[in-house]
């Protein structure tokens, strides 16, 4: 009895030991991911197409806006969207680019779980360059706390349906998907906005 317990205590302290070991790997992979043009490259096509997508939506009303929103799954009203706006290039960049972050080998190696992780530390990340917090301490500093979180959030999530979306290969084609998300990703970023000026409003 006291061999086999010594056994079982040794064989679980080397799978602890293996999967701390295996996280850790996991964890430099995952730098090493967002460190690489091949997943840097792709993050900026995703942001570029959001750019142009809102270069049009800035000149919507509300209404307008909102009709837009509630359209995201109407291919008919969306493939009307795309001819209003000139995404073509936008849309080849994210497709090239997609196609190179999937056959990079180090993110071939990470599941569901560790590519979230993935986006969601990239956009952490460039918040922590793009953003500046508030200096006036107390309320103001946690309506900029939450803000950042939804930010970062909605980045996450928008880089992640890209990479879901299927966009038409062998041509130019139309990828619904993507300018679809596209709009998503800009509406969660206008609600973290609305939530942040309520919160600043509440804080006074």
């Amino acid at each position: 009895m006291l061999v086999l317990s010594v056994i079982f205590t040794l064989s679980s302290c080397n799978s602890e030991n293996d999967k701390v070991v295996e996280e850790e790997g996991n964890d430099q992979i995952i730098d090493r991911v967002i460190e690489s043009n091949e997943y840097m490259e792709f993050r900026v096509s995703c942001m570029a197409l959001a750019e142009k997508l809102k270069s049009y939506t800035s000149t919507l009303s509300l209404e307008e806006f909102d009709e837009l929103m509630s359209n995201l799954n109407n291919d008919d009203y969306m493939a009307e969207l795309v001819g209003k706006i000139d995404v073509k290039n936008e849309l080849l960049m994210v497709e090239s680019t997609k196609e190179t972050l999937l056959n990079y080998a180090d993110f071939q190696q990470l599941d569901a779980s560790e590519r979230m992780n993935l986006f969601v530390r990239s956009s952490d990340n460039a918040l922590n360059m793009m953003v500046k917090t508030c200096s006036e301490g107390g309320a103001a500093d946690e309506c900029e706390r939450r803000r950042n979180e939804d930010y970062s959030y909605a980045s996450s999530i928008y880089v992640s349906a890209m990479l879901a979306c299927s966009c038409a290969t062998g041509g130019i084609g139309v990828c619904l998907c993507a300018v679809a998300a596209s709009a998503a990703y800009e509406y969660a970023i206008t609600l973290a906005d609305r939530s942040f000026a309520d919160c600043l409003k509440n804080a006074k």
